[in-house]
This record gives structure tokens, sequence and C-alpha cells, in this order.
């Protein structure tokens, strides 16, 4: 059987983690919370579809992440557990059912996984162009920055059905994950939805 995706990262060793997933997202270090011998374990399965991936992550222990700008839009839904995000003096802490998006300004970040589970979408920064472009839409026309959660609970909900309809019926799919049309469709799908829930006025400088 031909199964679509596969693991990027599946250890209990936190230096090992943080260096595989520093050349799959940007330069991370990762650090227990505490001296426990509290069993750890990170594991991340990816999946593919066209320009973007989508990747499920879980943690099973609080670590402590530094993490580089990241080079691309990421969004987060925090299935499990929760996420403290810092850049700079903005902290915010996110949970079950909370979306986050995050887009690279140069900015480092930092913060606490406790025993989370979640959903990591990321993006090429060139997609964002593509679709304002095809809407035409000046809300839209400013570089999104930061991080941000959706404007109200209705914007989230939708965006968090989109990821699930991809992932149930295009990325578990791999000959349809495989068709550059219907993956190069959905990807657009997913990020007007995005544009639409989180509007560059919405992120904190």
């Amino acid at each position: 059987m031909d199964v679509s995706g596969r693991y990027v990262v599946n250890t209990s060793d936190l230096d090992e983690a943080s260096g595989i997933l520093a050349a799959t997202y940007s330069r991370m270090r990762i650090s227990p919370c505490t001296h426990t011998n509290a069993h750890r374990w990170i594991r991340i399965w990816r999946t593919r579809v066209g320009p973007m991936t989508l990747d499920d992550a879980e943690i099973t222990a609080d670590i402590h992440y530094e993490l580089d700008a990241p080079q691309c839009v990421l969004l987060c839904r925090i299935r499990a557990g929760s996420l403290d995000l810092r850049i700079g003096d903005q902290v915010t802490s996110f949970g079950r059912g909370e979306l986050i998006a995050v887009v690279a300004d140069g900015a480092s970040m930092e913060g606490v996984a406790r025993q989370t589970r979640c959903d990591l979408v990321t993006f090429d920064r060139t997609l964002w162009g593509e679709v304002t472009a095809e809407r035409g839409d000046r809300r839209f026309g400013s570089p999104l920055k930061r991080f941000s959660s959706p404007i109200n609970p209705s914007a989230g909900q939708q965006v968090a059905d989109v990821i699930d309809h991809i992932r149930r019926f295009v990325a578990n799919n791999p000959l349809v994950a495989r068709e550059p049309l219907v993956a190069g469709s959905a990807a657009r799908y997913l990020a007007a939805t995005m544009l639409t829930a989180f509007p560059s006025a919405g992120f904190t400088v």
C-alpha cells in the first residue's frame, strides 16, 4: 500500500531533534523545561501538497525552544496541550483548538511547548503574492508580520475545516496529492481562507 508522507523526526534525543528541525524549519534550540527523567519524545509526520507541507507534530513532554525567524509562512493549530510564543516583548499563550499564523520578519522567537500536539502548515511566501493578486483586494496588500490569531472564532473554524478537508481528502491520498493542479488549488484554497481569517491589519508589528 502506498502511504503518503514520512517522518521528519521521531526521537527522544532533543539534540538530535534540534538538528533535524533546524534543517526543516529554521535554526532551533530545544531544551527540557526541568531536569526530571520524564519521558520525552518528538514526532513529526510530514505530507506535501503542492507548494505547502502539512506536519502532524507531537511533543510528549514540556520543552523550551528558541527559533530563528522562519523563512516561510507558518500556520499552527493546537490540537492538545499548549504553546507559549514570545517575539520581543510580545508573549501569547495558545491552547487546544486555537490557531496561530506566523510570518518571518527577521525576529527570532522562543517559548514553551507543554505536551503539545499540533498541525503545522508551511507555505512558500511567494504564494501570498499570487493569492492576493488573484483577489485584487487591497486589504491584503501589505506584508503579514510576526504572529496573530484569527479575527473571530468563526473565521478560525473555517481555516480549521479547510485544513481537515485537505488532510483527509488530498494529503492522505497519494494519487491526488501528486496531481499538480489539485495540489496547487488546495494550497491556494487554504491560503485564501487564511487571508480572510488573518488580514494583514490584524498582525502585530
